[in-house]
């Protein structure tokens, strides 16, 4: 019988000095795809446009200062504002001091009255578990000012305990300034553009991106789903995070579902969070 224990340990061995787990992938692939980079070719055209002379040049300009002027238009329609917003109550919606401070009213309210704030910051925790073995933390806080704008900063902190290896440990930080492109009482849509750092061996920073939506539904539940990416030396660290929220005055309970994505690895979490605004 020990010869057969020994034999079998002999076997399983080399599995386990090369195996890794989820986390350890994770950070391995963001640190690899540094290091690998790839060749450039530049291929040389004999066709050059040094005499290329157009046929009408004055129309040629003017053609092309229209579509420069109609793409603004768009852009700025589409991620600013309609020009027509300017005369009705979106234009003018205004922070209200907590969701649902009135019945129906969400972040922001339509009418000049008492529910009103110049500012406002929203504080929030969240316990985040894994099926398998990883389990963690994410806090992020948010102040939203001027009616349309907002900072976030955010922490995830998750770990992996593993039977073959000491406690795995992943971090990152992020950093973006969001538009909130929707502003209505139910509803509102925000977008944003900051950075994120990723720490624990990875020590790699990069742009980062985000996309949110809250649906207030009824007193006392809202509907949240934010997405924020990021590129982090080539490969994608993504969260993707949904939640339903329980108001009760100035406080939130929380639960749902995270996707993470860093590196080469995907994964699958639920999370439960509390919350406060100031």
């Amino acid at each position: 019988m020990n010869k057969k224990l020994l034999f079998g340990l002999i076997l399983v061995f080399p599995l386990i000095l090369t195996s890794q787990n989820t986390l350890e992938k994770a950070k391995s692939s963001l640190k690899s795809s540094n290091s690998n980079s790839g060749e450039t070719t530049v291929e040389s055209s004999s066709n050059t446009s040094d005499d290329y002379n157009p046929l009408f040049p004055e129309l040629n300009e003017f053609m092309g200062r229209i579509f420069l002027e109609l793409t603004f238009g768009v852009v700025y329609a589409v991620f600013v504002e309609f020009p027509s917003d300017g005369k009705n109550k979106h234009a003018h919606a205004t922070l209200t001091k907590h969701p649902y401070f009135e019945n129906k009213k969400g972040d922001f309210n339509w009418d000049n009255d008492t529910n009103f704030k110049p500012n406002r910051f929203f504080l929030t925790n969240q316990y985040i578990k894994n099926k398998a073995r990883i389990q963690g933390n994410y806090l992020k806080g948010e102040l939203q000012f001027a009616n349309r704008f907002g900072m976030t900063g955010d922490f995830l902190y998750l770990s992996e305990n593993d039977y073959l290896y000491d406690k795995s440990k992943y971090k990152h930080f992020s950093l973006l300034v969001n538009y909130y492109r929707v502003r209505s009482e139910k509803f509102s849509l925000w977008y944003g553009l900051g950075a994120r750092y990723v720490a624990n061996g990875v020590h790699a920073a990069g742009i980062a991106y985000s996309l949110g939506t809250r649906l207030y539904v009824a007193k006392p539940i809202s509907i949240e789903a934010s997405f924020i990416g990021s590129i982090i030396n080539k490969s994608s660290v993504d969260h993707l995070n949904t939640e339903i929220k329980y108001h009760t005055k100035n406080y939130t309970l929380s639960t749902g579902y995270s996707n993470f994505t860093i590196g080469s690895e995907n994964f699958n979490a639920i999370n439960i969070g509390f919350g406060i605004y100031f």
